[in-house]
């Protein structure tokens, strides 16, 4: 799909984009979802006074995010099913 080149995002792809942007998607993600380029989301971002994160900081931020435990039970066999 080509982008449209010098228009300016309207106010409901900016909201968008910054809602995809701070929910954790990155730059070149948010461009995907809103048909816009990666550019354009960036300069959207910054207008809006959103700080812009760096690929190394998006990564920090997924590896430093709190893990949920999840508690599994031992899954039965098919077997030990029919004899219960």
């Amino acid at each position: 799909m080509p982008f449209p080149q010098f228009a300016q995002m309207s106010a409901e792809e900016d909201r968008k984009a910054a809602e995809l942007y701070e929910f954790g998607l990155s730059q070149p993600e948010v461009a995907r979802r809103i048909g816009r380029s990666r550019n354009a989301v960036r300069q959207a971002l910054r207008r809006m006074g959103i700080q812009v994160r760096t690929a190394k900081q998006g990564q920090r931020e997924w590896l430093d995010r709190p893990r949920v435990k999840v508690n599994r039970k031992p899954v039965r066999s098919v077997f030990e099913l029919a004899h219960v």
